[in-house]
């Protein structure tokens, strides 16, 4: 089961995070996006990075575009989340509204007054039966002039049911 694979990378995060902390080199990452709007596609999406675009079982994928403002470690601005989640894969909700789990790959692009980022995340999308969602996962920050060496993080979060409500946070370690 591909939803398998997102834990993975999740305890990959956290060990990476775990034997960091003994090096100074290493300093502290933490962010928060609170959502203003969020939008719905049906298919994978169409993004200039690919990774939110992945939909590895080739079918059934819809893209969601989230926007809010972030606050953290590079200041204070603008984030815009676009991510795939492939509702074939994992324990996709049935047509009743049941809650699931699936597998999401998203970007997470922030500007803001410190620094301009990119994260690439690879998680589980996971809705449930108030018809919230719950997305987590590891986080690898792919580009940033505070971290030139990258980081990792943990971002996770909930979006309301459809009325651009919620939070998600980025934690972790970079250098």
């Amino acid at each position: 089961m591909k939803l398998s694979s997102s834990f993975l990378a999740i305890a990959l995060v956290l060990a990476f995070a775990e034997s960091a902390q003994a090096k100074s080199a290493y300093k502290n990452y933490s962010g928060t996006i609170k959502v203003t709007s969020e939008t719905f596609n049906s298919g994978r999406c169409s993004d200039s990075d690919a990774h939110a675009n992945l939909c590895p079982s080739g079918s059934n994928c819809y893209c969601e575009t989230v926007d809010g403002s972030y606050s953290g470690t590079a200041g204070k601005g603008t984030a815009t989340i676009v991510g795939t989640v492939d509702e074939t894969d994992g324990s996709a909700p049935d047509a009743g509204g049941g809650a699931g789990c699936s597998p999401y790959y998203a970007v997470i692009r922030i500007s803001a007054s410190k620094d301009n980022e990119v994260f690439e995340l690879s998680g589980g999308s996971c809705l449930q039966f108030d018809n919230s969602i719950i997305n987590s996962g590891g986080c690898v920050l792919a580009s940033s002039s505070m971290f030139p060496g990258g980081a990792v993080v943990l971002c996770s979060g909930l979006i309301g049911s459809n009325d651009a409500s919620g939070k998600i946070t980025l934690k972790g370690l970079g250098q």
